[in-house]
């Protein structure tokens, strides 16, 4: 028993820490935002296993804040990050490529910071009509990108569609940040973006 908490602590941890970790300042001459063109390692998503009458939870780090999370077959992408620039590195190769993402059901964004809200890669992102939750001042960003079902959510604010409830909640960094508090199919994901 101690063994399989420990397991799912790591697990759910891992989608706190990544906001924490995962980037680096190289120091070059500028250039322009680029999409990656390394090719993306395979990474192995960690199914948590659940409790009776509870849907399969699948976790995919892709980079820094970027994660996918399955809520068996409810698909929700966090903070994305796909390109780079000359001061601004993940630091690690991305998990899955921007092209080879699913369609998703919903995107969440804590702040807009490039590293968790990276818009110039997600104009690529084809089906622009998932709905899509983002922290203070992001909307106008977010629909230049061509996304139109972008909703700014606030602390305490709760979000519902289909078998999904997101709750807003109140977050502390150097910038205005919202986190969320993702629930579906009887399963719930906090979301922590980059606070402190």
């Amino acid at each position: 028993m101690r063994k399989r908490h420990m397991f799912y602590t790591i697990a759910l941890g891992l989608l706190v820490a990544v906001a924490g970790l995962g980037y680096s300042f190289v120091f070059s001459s500028p250039t322009a935002t680029q999409v990656i063109d390394r090719p993306p390692v395979k990474v192995a998503p960690i199914v948590l296993k659940t409790p009776s009458g509870a849907a399969p939870l699948t976790v995919t780090r892709i980079a820094h804040a970027t994660v996918l999370l399955d809520f068996d077959g409810l698909k929700v992408l966090t903070d994305p990050w796909f390109t780079e620039k000359a001061h601004f590195h993940q630091g690690e190769p991305l998990g899955i490529a921007l092209k080879d993402l699913p369609r998703l059901d919903l995107i969440v964004a804590s702040h807009a910071h490039y590293d968790h809200f990276d818009m110039v890669a997600m104009a690529a992102y084809p089906h622009k009509d998932v709905s899509f939750l983002v922290g203070p001042d992001m909307v106008d960003a977010a629909r230049a990108a061509g996304f139109t079902r972008v909703r700014e959510i606030k602390a305490w604010e709760e979000w519902r569609q289909g078998s999904f409830k997101v709750t807003g909640i109140p977050a502390r960094h150097k910038v205005p940040e919202i986190t969320f508090m993702i629930e579906a199919k009887g399963r719930t994901v906090y979301f922590g973006g980059d606070t402190l």
